[in-house]
């Protein structure tokens, strides 16, 4: 079974075994994120109208850089239901663990917002299905709008 989010212009489904927090309700960007059991988690951030992507793409790797070490990413582009993104996948150590995490930028007509899917290596290989049915969804809802 699934569990749905419809706020900030945004809709998507998600794991019900999944808990979902809404970490910036009040102001621009907004933001919620799903975690998975095991901590994994899918975020996504709605920004406001005028926002530049591209900027926003290049924060996020440089936030990851400045916060952890031995940080690597490579630029890369994706299609979710047939809708092609662009945004960074990303590689670095927390913990003693090795971390994946891939961000992607959409520009839908009703809203611009940035997703991000993260966990432990093997975690993220394991669940990398259900973030990206995550992400189609949502595209699918967007692209209906």
């Amino acid at each position: 079974m699934a569990a749905e989010y419809d706020n900030f212009g945004i809709s998507f489904s998600y794991p019900e075994n999944w808990k979902l927090v809404e970490e910036q309700a009040q102001e621009w960007p907004r933001s919620a994120s799903v975690y998975s059991p095991s901590d994994a988690f899918w975020n996504i951030t709605v920004h406001p109208g005028d926002a530049d992507l591209r900027e926003a793409v290049e924060a996020v790797i440089e936030a990851m850089d400045e916060t952890y070490d031995d940080f690597e990413y490579e630029m890369a582009t994706e299609s979710f239901a047939d809708y092609e993104t662009y945004g960074a996948n990303m590689h670095f150590y927390c913990l003693d663990m090795l971390v994946q995490a891939q961000v992607r930028a959409f520009d839908f007509a009703e809203a611009k917002v940035l997703v991000m899917f993260q966990g432990e290596d093997r975690e993220f290989d394991r669940l990398r299905q259900v973030f990206s049915a995550i992400t189609h969804d949502l595209v699918k809802r967007q692209m209906a709008v």
